[in-house]
């Protein structure tokens, strides 16, 4: 366009532009407050199960800094959050076993020291470890043979046969009237030898060879393989994840859907077998431990393929991962109902079959059968199940560990339950106040929305007084009139489309409470109603300011 040439034409085309692009701004915002506000309801809910279920800790953990700090260790500075949990307190196998250790040295076990007995357990199970391995590598020899698997295969038989030769001995030792049992259960191939370890034997058995405490370190060490397993399992998860996200961006062709399919069924392969090593040690723990309930006694539950799906993080998701159809293993347990706050939500009764996660349509089919077997773990103050201390009450006073002096390793486990019931109430918490603040910052935009269309219709009806020619004029008054319109829509659906809580006794209880002069104004009826929010709903925090919260009775 040449200089001085039809400048209202471009006028005329961004004002149109200007406005179109705004002009179902209003419908989106409210569409984004509704969803919001219902995602408010349901996580607060969550938020007040958890709140009931740990309310002897809640003065301790409230008095927690919510920011990250940076802690120095002897193994370096690592930041430490309330929203994660700490590395220290999960008991791992060899964590476990070097507590057995130190603490078995003293004891004597058949003429051995105990520390003897917890080094021959622990080799029984990498033994057995690499037992299933190898069972693993021929099943995949057999869908595809490849020399390089026969030759781990051959590898993994040498150790085997190396380590059972020191296992055999000491087994002598430890375990001398088993010699029969093992004679008999001789195998042609090494990884199929039993190792008939106490949890392959009967409770008779146990009792007439006197190997209580073999039996009590095998049970300890079976809960660190377990907290191994546990980690394996998720990181397998991941990687079949990440191998399916990838396949689906970055490849093509099919030679490079060949090898990434090939990399999937590998990963797929070592999930199925951190699952099944899983479910093994569990099986054992709980012949071991002699529960007579394992659903309702051992804090392990049973896993399960479709358990340890979920959503790859690398994939678009809403606020608060509410849409994500996750596995088992990635919830807590089930919370107490709370009373939904608004009046125009359509939240029902039933209880969140999860915590931290929204039911999807994928979720309502399976809603009753989760429930059910959810059931059992709502009276459970922990998400991996019940505590020591309250199975004793529930199995008429049967000691669960015989030597408990020596074996003191379930007060890690029960402070690192803790833990995990602190990092899901925090994670709670941060999930509804996002959705607050979500909430909040949308209506906030519809406010600011209303506001520039009446500053826009007031600039143009003044350019319409200005002006002299006539189609100057009427252009003006047009786009005037069309942006008067698109405020009062605005302001219409603010004032009787925005759910308004129930909680808000006194006042505008209408959309209409929100339309005052500025952002300072609005910032106060929005901490007004969170005052009566908490002043409704006891625990839940006002405010969040440097990384400390205030509540209804600090103010």
């Amino acid at each position: 366009m040449a200089p001085g040439g039809r400048k209202d034409t471009l006028v005329k085309f961004q004002n149109r532009w200007n406005q179109r692009k705004v002009g179902n701004m209003d419908a989106t915002l409210i569409k984004d407050i509704l969803h919001a506000s219902e995602m408010q309801d349901k996580k607060r809910q969550t938020f007040l199960g958890l709140i009931e279920m740990y309310v002897k800790h809640l003065p301790e953990w409230n008095r927690l800094n919510r920011l990250p700090c940076l802690s120095k260790e002897k193994t370096g500075n690592r930041i430490q959050s309330v929203y994660r949990h700490t590395s220290g307190k999960f008991t791992s196998l060899k964590e476990m076993s070097d507590g057995l250790i130190q603490r078995m040295s003293n004891l004597r076990i058949s003429g051995l020291s105990g520390d003897t007995a917890t080094v021959f357990l622990s080799c029984s199970l990498n033994i057995e470890k690499i037992q299933k391995h190898v069972h693993y590598l021929l099943h995949e020899y057999e869908r595809h043979p490849l020399q390089s698997t026969m030759q781990e295969i051959s590898n993994n038989r040498a150790t085997i046969t190396t380590e059972l030769e020191r296992f055999r001995k000491l087994q002598a030792c430890l375990m001398p009237d088993v010699g029969d049992r093992v004679t008999l259960d001789d195998a042609a191939f090494v990884e199929s030898q039993a190792l008939v370890l106490p949890s392959a034997l009967n409770v008779d058995e146990r009792t007439r060879w006197s190997i209580d405490a073999l039996t009590e370190i095998e049970a300890d060490l079976r809960e660190g393989a377990i907290h191994d397993e546990q980690g394996n399992i998720l990181t397998a998860a991941a990687l079949v994840s990440m191998g399916r996200h990838a396949q689906r961006k970055q490849v093509s062709g099919q030679d490079g859907n060949t090898r990434a399919q090939r990399v999937i069924q590998r990963n797929e392969g070592i999930l199925n077998e951190a699952i099944a090593r899983y479910n093994g040690h569990r099986k054992a723990l709980i012949c071991l431990r002699e529960y007579k309930d394992p659903e309702k006694q051992c804090r392990y539950k049973e896993v399960r393929l479709e358990d340890v799906y979920r959503k790859n993080m690398m994939e678009k998701r809403v606020l608060g991962d509410s849409h994500c159809n996750e596995g088992s293993v990635y919830h807590g347990s089930e919370t107490p109902s709370a009373t939904p706050a608004r009046a125009s939500s359509t939240l029902t009764s039933v209880l969140e079959g999860t915590v931290g996660t929204a039911t999807t349509k994928k979720q309502k089919a399976a809603r009753q059968n989760v429930k059910g077997a959810l059931s059992n773990a709502s009276g459970s103050t922990s998400p991996r199940g019940e505590s020591p201390s309250v199975l004793n009450e529930k199995t008429n006073d049967e000691e669960i560990f015989i030597n408990r002096d020596a074996l003191h390793l379930h007060v890690d486990i029960e402070e690192w339950e803790t833990e995990v019931n602190r990092v899901q109430c925090f994670r709670a918490e941060a999930d509804f106040m996002n959705w607050r603040d979500e909430c909040e910052k949308k209506v906030a935009e519809l406010t600011r929305h209303i506001r520039s269309c009446k500053t826009m219709a007031v600039c143009w009806a003044e350019l319409a007084q200005q002006s002299f020619r006539p189609g100057a004029i009427a252009y003006a008054r047009l786009t005037s009139t069309t942006w008067t319109a698109l405020e009062q829509r605005a302001r219409s659906r603010l004032i009787n489309d925005v759910p308004i809580p129930f909680y808000i006794d006194g006042g505008v209880r209408t959309g209409k409470r929100y339309l005052v002069g500025g952002a300072r104004p609005l910032w106060e009826v929005f901490v007004e109603e969170r005052r009566l929010e908490a002043k409704a709903f006891g625990g839940l925090p006002v405010t969040m300011k440097f990384g400390k919260a205030s509540y209804i009775d600090e103010h």
